[in-house]
């Protein structure tokens, strides 16, 4: 799975939970999300996939 589909994921699971919307605030997300990815791999994907799911 590539790295930059995974962080639009993680990106849009924190829209959904938090009501992220304005442009700055994605970016920000995209940098933090792969941050969160590389430090927690496998607790990103459970996040995604429950994200999937839901």
């Amino acid at each position: 799975m590539p790295v930059i589909l995974l962080t639009r994921l993680v990106v849009h699971y924190c829209q959904k939970k938090y009501k992220i919307l304005w442009e700055i605030n994605i970016k920000f997300s995209n940098i933090l999300g792969l941050i969160y990815f590389f430090k927690q791999p496998k607790k990103t994907l459970k996040l995604v996939s429950q994200t999937f799911f839901e």
